[in-house]
């Protein structure tokens, strides 16, 4: 069972559509309430996530807390609050994880306010994030020739994550890494007609989009952007920059369709929607590749 799979027979008989109090339930980056309080929850998991060796304490509550919030970027949501559940041997330990939870917090306008503490063989970080929205983003608002965009650059927190794997520190690759930054800053200046944020890879968030909205993507591989010298860094350690760039993942840039042209400051033109299913991954040399994936947890 896949992860698709998994979490279809996890919500099975749960679906809230009907409930009158949720105006945005499953099947997005985050829940949305009557009132326009958004909802979303990630975790991050020693030994899955992260090894120690590669972060502070600190930098593990950021870098947690960080990754659920931009959940409520890609919904064009103000971030109000979050609640941390964290577990660990060494309760010193956990109190410096939730110091990087409280910067991460105010470094968006957040505020901490609860969560759970527990004794656990290895370290783990649960972050529940609440937001504010008026009209949220959606993945289900993608149409036929729409522009797809990507904010920022892609493929370098991959390229990071497998550095530090390799016993190298590749700069600004480790940082790209090791401090992820939510896309709050673009909120204002977008309007798509569907989000996602690149948690899990450009391809696969790219696919969610379009299942989600019932159309298919071409994507262009060289137009994807990436780090400068991220070519050079990726062959360091024998890997393909293109694949890291479609499937690495963990970038927490914003991926979003749009019916009209953008001002390219502030995101990079990298395809077009289609009729049709799926993602059309169009290679370098003009070849079309439908099998490219990212991460999946199943």
């Amino acid at each position: 069972m896949n992860e698709d799979a998994l979490i279809a027979a996890l919500t099975h008989g749960l679906a809230s559509a009907s409930d009158p109090r949720v105006r945005l339930g499953i099947g997005d980056d985050a829940a949305v309430l009557d009132d326009g309080t958004v909802l979303s929850v990630d975790a991050v998991v020693e030994g899955t996530h992260f090894r120690r060796a590669w972060l502070t304490l600190a930098e593990i509550g950021h870098r947690g807390t960080v990754a659920a919030l931009s959940d409520l970027a890609a919904m064009g949501a103000s971030p109000v609050a979050v609640l941390s559940s964290v577990a660990g041997p060494d309760a010193e330990e956990l109190t410096e994880i939730m110091s990087g939870v409280g910067e991460a917090a105010q470094r968006y306008g957040a505020v901490v306010v609860g969560g759970n503490v527990a004794r656990a063989e290895v370290l783990s970080l649960h972050s529940t994030v609440v937001g504010r929205v008026h009209a949220p983003w959606t993945r289900s608002g993608a149409r036929v020739g729409d522009a797809i965009y990507v904010t920022g650059t892609v493929g370098a927190a991959a390229l990071g994550w497998r550095a530090l794997a390799e016993g190298l520190s590749l700069e600004p690759f480790v940082t790209r890494w090791r401090r992820p930054n939510a896309r709050f800053d673009l909120v204002p200046h977008l309007r798509p007609s569907a989000c996602i944020d690149v948690s899990d890879g450009v391809a696969r968030e790219l696919g969610l989009i379009c299942a989600a909205s019932g159309v298919g993507a071409r994507l262009e591989v060289a137009a994807l952007p990436t780090e400068p010298g991220m070519s050079e860094a990726a062959a360091r350690i024998d890997a393909d920059p293109d694949a890291l760039a479609l499937s690495g993942g963990e970038d927490y840039e914003l991926l979003f369709t749009l019916a009209a042209s953008l001002d390219p400051t502030l995101a990079t033109r990298v395809g077009e929607v289609i009729a049709g299913e799926g993602v059309n991954i169009v290679g370098r040399d003009g070849t079309i590749d439908h099998t490219r994936a990212g991460h999946q947890h199943y």
